[in-house]
């Protein structure tokens, strides 16, 4: 029972601050030295989040994730549409599975 509280009040206050953050916002309160790396917030907690993602402990050392996305990123880096960077990254990610599986 204490986990399903600890867990609940967390969701409570991670809601109230994400909220809080919000009202600050909107009013237009915010410095403007402030504006820039709020405006940048998203993108680098996108990133974080992948790169955790990605190099995760697994069984290899570069895994077949992580293959797939440096080949999106080189593809897209020659200019190559992104829908073809990721139809090739998913397919080679999904060879190296079947391979080290």
């Amino acid at each position: 029972m204490l986990t399903w509280a600890s867990v609940l009040l967390l969701g409570v206050g991670s809601y109230l601050l994400r909220l809080a953050g919000l009202v600050v916002i909107s009013h237009g309160d915010v410095p403007p030295w402030a504006r820039e790396p709020l405006r940048l917030l998203p993108p680098a907690i996108l990133a974080a989040l992948t790169v955790s993602l990605l190099v995760a402990p697994s069984d290899a050392p570069l895994g077949p994730r992580l293959v797939g996305v440096l080949l999106a990123g080189l593809l897209l880096l020659r200019r190559t549409s992104l829908a073809i960077a990721m139809l090739l990254a998913a397919g080679l990610t999904a060879l190296l599975r079947l391979v080290w599986m």
